[in-house]
């Protein structure tokens, strides 16, 4: 039995790395890319030298040769991305209402692995520094090393401070979770390798042909003859409308005979 030819041909690996970066100077730098239709979430550790510091050209701040890699697949980043939105949801809802107590931190679990949001306000001790996080929203993955021993890596999702300026001059400081909302769309492009959104356009954008037997030239063709007959009927029910209107002609309506009914009442009333 013939086996079709996507069948032995081998899947082509396809690594793309990304240059969304992100330094927290406390804990470690994240970095994202992909491999296939799964995203990967690199983590390395910051140089104990350099906690809290003010790096300099040249430095080697982070270990690059010890970071962690987290492999997310589609179902794993639909599940992380649904998770960071509940909880904005929630401190959404207890800003409004003062009553309401919002949870601190949210863990999504999968294949003895998890990742953690917390809250901007968190407690947190990072290599003996206790960082003000009242604004800052912080990743933790815990995942299993060679041995099968927990494995715990933790980033500071970074902020990015806006001055407004209002018409009496007085100024206020806006923070934007920008370092969340990135690591948001990069959990949505992973969603959308999974569902073949790329590779379906792709195969559209490519040119086609030769494999049906026909040209790309005489498929055109036949639509365009399609479009010549549209075009054609268009015109006859314009020129249709645009004539004038003949006048009604009176149907004809047929009337009995008097003289040939009569004779035959007659014979009636004889027979």
């Amino acid at each position: 039995m013939a086996t079709p030819n996507n069948q032995n041909r081998q899947k082509r690996a396809v690594y793309s790395n990304g240059s969304l970066k992100s330094y927290d100077g406390l804990a470690s730098s994240l970095g994202v890319r992909f491999f296939n239709e799964v995203g990967v979430v690199d983590i390395a550790p910051i140089n104990p030298e350099f906690v809290g510091k003010e790096a300099k050209k040249g430095d080697k701040v982070y270990n690059y040769d010890d970071r962690i890699s987290i492999f997310l697949t589609p179902d794993v980043a639909q599940g992380i991305l649904a998770s960071i939105k509940h909880l904005q949801d929630l401190l959404d809802y207890a800003a409004q209402d003062e009553e309401f107590v919002a949870p601190t931190r949210l863990t999504y679990e999968w294949a003895e692995r998890s990742c953690t949001i917390l809250a901007p306000g968190a407690k947190l001790k990072i290599n003996g520094e206790r960082p003000d996080l009242s604004e800052k929203f912080v990743l933790m993955f815990n995942i299993p090393d060679e041995d099968g021993n927990a494995v715990t890596v933790t980033h500071i999702l970074q902020n990015t401070d806006l001055t407004l300026t209002y018409p009496d001059k007085s100024q206020e400081i806006a923070t934007l979770n920008t370092g969340l909302e990135s690591f948001k769309t990069f959990l949505s492009e992973i969603i959308s390798l999974g569902t073949g959104a790329y590779r379906q356009g792709a195969a559209l954008a490519a040119p086609t042909g030769g494999a049906s037997g026909k040209s790309t030239a005489e498929k055109s063709a036949g639509f365009g003859k399609i479009l010549d007959e549209d075009d054609d009927f268009e015109e006859e029910e314009g020129e249709a409308t645009t004539s004038k209107a003949k006048p009604a002609t009176a149907r004809k309506v047929l009337k009995p005979n008097k003289t040939v009914q009569k004779a035959n009442l007659d014979e009636e009333f004889l027979d």
